[in-house]
């Protein structure tokens, strides 16, 4: 678009609307201040249809004003150059607006009907180029939600079980040691059967030569009331093509006292998400009510009172209701 347009001028702004309300600014130079402007991030849009229309537009007084302004100049710089208008109309409503500080004896109509006859392509490329642009910025943004906010444990590991990168909630997995922690030589589980059972599985993952043994998924024991950690093994192909990394996926154990600030915001008394929580934890009744300091009559009654608020059939219907509930916890 600026090489486009620097053959007419050395002083232009453009601005593509799209489906979504958004805007996307080139300017020439690139020096214009965007911020004079409105500017928001490029999101793809639906086909606007054919270019009914380009048409040439009287510029407002207070709007060569702002152009005058965002290009740093003033009145005195554009003796013997004046700010043309030109929109363009597609068939789903659509309008794309160019101004151009054109010199006073420049032909306006060749360069409208140059602009009409390449518009849509140009269009087209120069939106698709914005959004390749933000890629970078999008890929941060999911790596970062992975690494930081999300409550499922990450790990990437090599063949051999050796840890090369993990987000947040790994971190908290390996440092309580309840699964799985990290020893010399990589990553292993909570004893030796579980720990070889695991780093074969990553091996396997690695080294498959069919794509179908990439993905796998084991069990792992947890220190807490025995319970089993289903853990997903998937390899990593880069650009198509198969790596030696694994990406090991186990889930996080929801926080129990927002477990219990969900079941408060879902109609619970404070003494009942208590209790909800001790119940989701996966302890029997009787344990429950020993640590809750409750007889086991209170908190089977509590527990009952529970299932009723909540609507739910049992236990592990509560479980998964208050667990997915409180799944979000770093974002909070």
């Amino acid at each position: 678009m600026r090489r486009v347009l620097s053959g007419f001028t050395n002083t232009a702004v453009v601005i593509f609307e799209t489906d979504h309300g958004d805007v996307a600014l080139i300017s020439l130079p690139t020096e214009i201040q965007e911020s004079a402007f409105q500017r928001h991030p490029v999101i793809p849009s639906s086909d606007p249809g054919k270019l009914k229309k380009f048409v040439q537009n009287a510029i407002a007084e207070e709007d060569t004003a702002a152009l005058n302004a965002a290009a740093g100049i003033d009145c005195e710089s554009t003796e013997g150059l004046v700010w043309i208008g030109f929109s363009g109309e597609f068939q789903n409503g659509t309008c794309d607006r160019v101004a151009l500080l054109l010199k006073n004896d420049q032909e306006i109509t060749f360069i409208r009907k140059f602009l009409e006859n390449i518009w849509p392509v140009l269009r087209e490329d120069c939106l698709a180029e914005s959004r390749d642009m933000q890629m970078p910025f999008g890929d941060d943004a999911l790596l970062w939600m992975i690494s930081d906010k999300i409550d499922v444990a990450v790990l990437v590991l090599d063949a051999r079980g050796r840890m090369l990168r993990v987000n947040m909630a790994a971190k908290e997995i390996l440092d309580t040691g309840d699964i799985i922690h990290r020893g010399k030589g990589g990553v292993f589980a909570r004893n030796e059967e579980e720990s070889r059972k695991f780093r074969s599985a990553v091996a396997s993952c690695a080294l498959a030569d069919d794509p179908g043994e990439g993905e796998t998924i084991l069990f792992l024991e947890s220190g807490h009331q025995g319970i089993r950690v289903p853990v997903s093994l998937s390899r990593f192909y880069y650009q198509g093509k198969p790596s030696d990394l694994v990406v090991a996926m186990l889930p996080m154990p929801p926080d129990p006292a927002r477990v219990e600030m969900m079941g408060r915001k879902m109609g619970l008394s404070s003494s009942e998400a208590r209790v909800a929580a001790l119940m989701q934890s996966g302890l029997t009744n009787r344990e429950a009510a020993s640590q809750a300091g409750l007889k086991e009559q209170t908190f089977n009654t509590y527990a009952k009172r529970v299932l009723s608020k909540l609507n739910v059939n049992g236990r592990t219907e509560m479980a998964q209701l208050l667990t997915w509930q409180a799944a979000g916890r770093r974002i909070a």
